[in-house]
């Protein structure tokens, strides 16, 4: 930054012609031929001029947009509640910007919610069903088996019996009728024998009526061993009856039957356990429908949290496109937000692109802010230019500014290098017709002298001045407007 010395002098009033004439040289103004007569010195301010290193670059310009914008729309149709901003209000992440009407929406999830308890139900059933059904199955079958069991083996002695019957007893049997007989003859003898004589001692009250009693017993059933024997020795002798055979096979038929009847209970009970396999067919099949019911109320729950609008980030209300009452329609916006964080989004010719780097920091004004200037940060390169034009696209992250607002024009200066130029402040240069001048005080002296410049570019509150002027030259700043060539002065302290 250039430093401005400032000196004051005290200069007394002229009082010849001569003297005035003597200040003018070949770069007086055309106005003033002839010094004129001054009473008091005019206070100035002074500023030396020296050469300043200016960057040379290339000026590109673009305009200031926010680095998120979002257009806020309905995702139902539905009618606008409420709408709790206004255009220009900051709002926060998550917080409720507007309210549909949620009427039809409370309705649906009630429904969805009533269907998902409905189908938790019937799961629930067919899983208690199933069980049951497979348990009674797989016991009803264990249960069959058993039966099966016991009625072929029923069946089979049956038939083995049969068989024997109709066979007839053997003679080793009759043989063992008649031993048997034989000796049921003889034990019933010896008890008949026995019996006499306990009489007799009985008669005469050798014994007691106990002892008596046992003997008679034992008779009684030597009597029926006899006559049992001699009744087997009578079947053997006969050989089998019609009933018996009869009987025989009336078992074998009642037997085969069990076996058919057990057979059937084995075939209930698969049938039991297939329909227990159905059984669970109805579970999946009822749980599948559950999962339906809970896709519908979670979609109910979406359809119900669209009827809230929320800001989706930080930042300002742009727009605001509807009112309460309105009606809402999906992908209508409703409401514009956009970032705090605004870039300038400068159009960059190819030629240049290679001079920008990411994290750079470029100079930046904006014509709605004239004098003022700003540092911006490099924040994004666009990977592919326009094709048309051969332009890519830079933006420059810009510092936080109440006064920059989205929308605004700017530019900004790509360095090429630098060149040393002489600047003097542009409210030391006076137009005169077309014409520039600046007044310059002369050494040693309380006059100064009008000299006549080729401007440069404007640099802020600076202008780069081409020829005129030459370093160490004292230019007057403040009070230009007001002097003329030959003028005396006092520079203020």
């Amino acid at each position: 930054m250039r430093t401005r010395n400032r000196f004051t002098i005290y200069a007394l009033p002229l009082v010849t012609a001569a003297v005035l004439t003597a200040g003018c040289n070949s770069h007086s103004s055309p106005r003033q031929s002839t010094a004129q007569l001054q009473s008091d010195p005019i206070h100035v301010g002074v500023e030396p001029v020296n050469y300043t290193n200016i960057s040379r670059g290339m000026s590109v310009t673009g305009v200031v947009k926010p680095h998120q914008d979002a257009m806020l729309a309905a995702q139902i149709m539905a009618r606008v509640v409420s709408i709790n901003v206004h255009q220009g209000d900051a709002v926060t992440p998550g917080e409720v910007l507007a309210t549909l009407d949620s009427s039809d929406m409370n309705a649906a999830r009630g429904q969805a919610a009533a269907g998902l308890a409905a189908a938790r139900v019937g799961v629930r059933s067919a899983t208690v069903a199933a069980t049951m059904t497979s348990a009674m199955s797989t016991a009803k079958l264990a249960e069959a088996r058993a039966q099966l069991a016991q009625a072929e083996a029923a069946y089979q002695t049956g038939k083995a019996k049969l068989a024997l019957v109709l066979a007839g007893p053997r003679r080793q049997e009759k043989a063992q009728a008649m031993e048997n007989v034989a000796q049921a003859k003889a034990g019933l003898a010896l008890a008949q024998s026995n019996k006499k004589r306990m009489a007799d001692l009985f008669s005469e009250g050798a014994i007691s009526a106990q002892q008596y009693d046992q003997v008679n017993t034992q008779y009684s059933v030597a009597l029926a061993q006899y006559q049992s024997a001699v009744q087997g020795f009578s079947i053997a002798e006969e050989g089998s009856r019609r009933e018996d055979i009869d009987a025989a096979r009336t078992s074998v038929t009642q037997a085969k039957a069990a076996v058919a009847q057990a057979l059937a209970g084995i075939a209930q009970a698969r049938a039991g356990l297939l329909q227990a396999a159905v059984s669970k067919q109805a579970i999946q099949s009822a749980a599948a429908q559950a999962m339906q019911a809970q896709a519908a109320l979670q979609s109910a729950d979406i359809n119900q949290a669209y009827t809230v609008i929320k800001a989706p980030f930080a930042g300002v209300i742009a727009q605001r496109l509807a009112d309460p009452g309105s009606m809402a329609s999906p992908g209508v916006p409703i409401l514009e937000v956009q970032g705090t964080e605004l870039r300038l989004e400068a159009v960059v010719p190819q030629s240049q692109v290679a001079l920008v780097k990411l994290g750079q920091i470029l100079p930046v004004s904006l014509d709605a802010l004239p004098g003022k200037s700003f540092m911006g940060k490099v924040s994004e390169i666009a990977p592919q230019g326009d094709p048309s034009s051969h332009t890519f696209v830079v933006k420059v992250t810009l510092p936080a500014n109440p006064n920059i607002r989205a929308g605004m024009y700017g530019r900004t200066s790509l360095a090429q290098g630098s060149d040393r130029r002489l600047l003097v402040p542009t409210e030391a240069i006076s137009d005169l017709q077309g014409m520039h001048a600046v007044f310059v005080l002369n050494s040693g002296s309380s006059t100064v002298t009008m000299r006549l410049v080729t401007l440069g570019a404007q640099l802020g509150k600076d202008t780069i001045i081409l020829s005129g002027l030459q370093p160490g030259d004292r230019v007057i700043t403040q009070g230009a407007q007001t002097l003329h060539d030959g003028s005396v002065v006092t520079i203020n302290g």
